[in-house]
């Protein structure tokens, strides 16, 4: 009986300071690799702004492809809802799938390519966005939908995430890049008429 209250509590104690170490990680999520500078000109801003909007990466299995009609798409949903002046980007950003990633990983490895991207090329517009449909191998489950708005400096003013727990995830139950283009609107909607 002994043994097993002390292992018990050594396990316990373990468990608290790992917990404890891991939380800063847990938290490094969208909030992180989001610019303060950048965030607080975005929200203030006021009417439409231009944005270049670059084609959408589809993550299945270890492979991923470039979108270019769900930019286009974007595109035209932003417009039609007075969000944006969008550009459509003729390149892609290169970037591998990030397959075994976590999504603080993910978050964090996406914001640094848009970043690096942005600033190699003269834009043109206020903002570059970049998002992310992470689907299973057979395209039958969308398991994340990511996004990224990078100011023309390449910081990040705006990211967000959706999956399984978030509520435009759990209304469309995306099975399929189409369902995962209608969660990314929904969070785009809901994440910029919000700021």
């Amino acid at each position: 009986m002994c043994i097993t209250t002390c292992e018990s509590r050594g396990l316990r104690w373990l468990f608290l300071l790992c917990l404890a170490g891991l939380l800063p990680l847990l938290a490094a999520g969208c909030d992180q690799v989001v610019s303060e500078e950048a965030r607080d000109r975005f929200q203030s801003r006021s009417g439409a702004f231009s944005v270049t909007v670059f084609p959408v990466h589809v993550v299945t299995g270890h492979q991923v492809t470039h979108d270019k009609e769900l930019s286009r798409r974007l595109a035209v949903f932003l417009r039609s809802n007075h969000l944006a002046k969008p550009r459509v980007a003729s390149r892609s950003i290169a970037m591998p799938a990030y397959r075994s990633a976590s999504e603080t990983e993910r978050i964090r490895l996406n914001a640094r390519h848009l970043e690096r991207a942005v600033k190699r090329v003269d834009l043109g517009t206020d903002y570059a966005f970049m998002a992310e449909i992470v689907c299973s191998r057979g395209e039958t489950r969308v398991f994340g939908v990511y996004f990224y708005l990078a100011d023309r400096f390449g910081r990040i003013a705006s990211a967000r995430m959706a999956n399984k727990h978030h509520r435009e995830f759990q209304q469309i139950r995306p099975r399929s890049r189409a369902d995962g283009f209608r969660v990314l609107c929904e969070m785009i909607r809901e994440g910029w008429i919000a700021e």
